[in-house]
């Protein structure tokens, strides 16, 4: 586990999936002046983490059955926090699990590309006096793909949920999901 962690954050880092540093805050008052404060999340990151978070409790939870216990409680999970129908909680969960295949699809083309550049800092390590060279134009590339296929399934969300409920749901993935997603900065 703690290698997929190293990849994924390397993965992240290295991806450019966008950024924000939040600082640490010495107090509640300077904490919440400073998320009020803090950017907008794109929602390509923030529905990508909703989708890897509804489809990791959806393959748990599909776990979890064929062992014969009850998974109620995860597959329920985003359709009682978001207040969503039968029919909605069913369609989150598809488009979710097809978006996180087709993401792993793409973070598999990169990983032998993570790896060749990964490669030129031996114990992630850059030399002493040396800048460490940009990701390659594959990479930003590949992100681009991954916005776009998360953007895409955010809209075929949209498109099942009909406006009104979509808007509803978006602003439950602004209020309670987004707050949630931390993001990395690279510094070029």
């Amino acid at each position: 586990m703690t290698k997929k962690l190293a990849i994924f954050v390397i993965g992240a880092v290295l991806l450019s999936i966008t950024a924000f540093a939040f600082s640490s805050q010495v107090n509640s008052i300077a904490q919440s002046s400073a998320q009020n404060n803090a950017p907008e999340v794109p929602d390509s990151v923030v529905y990508r983490h909703l989708f890897r978070h509804v489809a990791a409790f959806k393959a748990k939870a599909d776990e979890l059955e064929r062992q014969g216990k009850d998974a109620k409680h995860l597959h329920g999970f985003f359709k009682r926090k978001a207040d969503l129908s039968d029919e909605q909680a069913r369609m989150l969960e598809q488009i979710a699990s097809q978006c996180a295949l087709e993401i792993k699809a793409i973070d598999e083309r990169a990983k032998p590309i993570i790896e060749a550049y990964k490669a030129q800092y031996p114990n992630g390590q850059v030399p002493h006096g040396q800048q460490p060279a940009p990701p390659p134009a594959e990479l930003q590339q590949m992100t681009k793909e991954r916005n776009d296929l998360t953007l895409r399934k955010r809209d075929e969300l949209r498109a099942a949920f009909g406006e009104e409920a979509f808007g509803r749901f978006h602003e439950f993935v602004k209020n309670k999901v987004a707050p949630n997603v931390n993001q990395v900065s690279i510094e070029q």
